[in-house]
């Protein structure tokens, strides 16, 4: 079995999963927003990983639940 070698940065991955939400901010957003909008994605992000990776949907369902009155 070989070794995985990913052709880019987790980091880079995790930006683009972001930009919709970093997209939205507008051009004079403080720094807290666009803090904020990184820990959305990221509370996200993780739900995903725990759903996909270790089939644990608990995460996710949470989130669903705490955004679903929400656009």
């Amino acid at each position: 079995m070989g070794k995985f070698v990913p052709y880019r940065k987790i980091s880079e991955t995790f930006l683009d999963f972001s930009g919709p939400l970093l997209r939205d901010l507008p051009s004079e957003a403080l720094e807290h927003q666009a803090r904020e909008a990184l820990q959305v994605s990221f509370t996200v992000w993780n739900a995903v990983i725990f759903a996909g990776v270790l089939n644990d949907d608990r995460y996710l369902n949470e989130v669903r639940r705490l955004t679903a009155d929400k656009p």
